[in-house]
């Protein structure tokens, strides 16, 4: 059955891209829409995103953030939560002027720093500057990534499934049904998956068969762009905005971004243009 405009959509990602040029190589021969989220400062990171550019697919940063455990995998430039908001913002902008290709970011890792409010509201800074997008890696259930995108005005989706948490075809397999089910149920959904050599084989012939299942696979910035709703007019300054409760038992995020817009804290004002 041909896509139609009905067709759920899917979006895929394969992330922690840059340090195996080989299988980079056969990452970019899979269909354009699948995008590529490449670490920075890796030996192929930047050949990686010229080749993916040049041939029209979506680039992101793959951004290392501190994580609960194992922090000694996390790479070149990472955001760790210790780290003050000039440290923040410029290692930030490091990473993302090292790949001017990319139109988006995702974490990497990231378990406790995606849960921190304030170092994400900094992150959020940066990617509404530049007009970028943020996906939700949601390397914790507890993360707080697309709450925190949300109330900064920046374009946000969150990952729906991994495929290759498990690298074995037929765990793959169950996966990639998972996210048809979800974009079924949902209308859309977002996989994210690794340049591995199970992983690779099983998309190269999965895809071939998404018209069947009336499914869409489409590019992750047609995704988000085509989803995303802002929560309130968009505004180079935005200013206090309700503290209405976002599920948090807590302090909701709302709150604790509105103080800091209101002056109670470190001020978070974007600059005038």
């Amino acid at each position: 059955m041909p896509a139609t405009l009905m067709a759920a959509k899917i979006s895929i990602i394969i992330d922690d891209v840059g340090d195996n040029r080989r299988l980079a190589l056969r990452t970019l021969d899979l269909d354009n829409r699948v995008a590529v989220s490449i670490l920075p400062h890796t030996p192929f990171s930047k050949e990686v995103a010229q080749i993916a550019a040049d041939t029209k697919r979506d680039v992101m940063l793959h951004q290392p953030m501190e994580s609960k455990k194992n922090n000694y995998l996390l790479g070149p430039g990472p955001l760790m939560s210790d780290m003050d908001k000039n440290t923040v913002i410029e290692t930030l902008k490091t990473n993302l002027d090292s790949m001017p290709e990319s139109i988006g970011i995702n974490n990497h890792m990231g378990s406790k720093l995606t849960q921190d409010p304030k170092v994400m509201s900094w992150v959020m800074t940066e990617l509404i500057n530049r007009g970028m997008f943020f996906i939700d890696s949601k390397t914790s259930s507890k993360s707080i990534g697309s709450d925190v995108a949300q109330d900064w005005h920046v374009p946000n989706m969150s990952r729906s499934v991994f495929l290759d948490h498990t690298d074995d075809l037929e765990a793959i397999d169950i996966q990639f049904k998972r996210l048809v089910q979800l974009a079924k149920r949902h209308g859309k959904a977002v996989a994210i998956g690794h340049p591995r050599k199970n992983t690779l084989e099983y998309l190269e012939h999965a895809l071939l068969n998404l018209p069947d299942l009336n499914i869409e696979l489409v590019s992750i910035r047609k995704l988000v762009y085509q989803t995303y709703q802002p929560n309130y007019p968009l505004s180079l300054n935005p200013g206090c905005f309700p503290t209405s409760k976002t599920g948090h038992n807590t302090k909701s995020i709302h709150q604790f971004l509105s103080e800091q817009r209101c002056g109670q804290h470190d001020a978070f004002i974007f600059p005038e243009p």
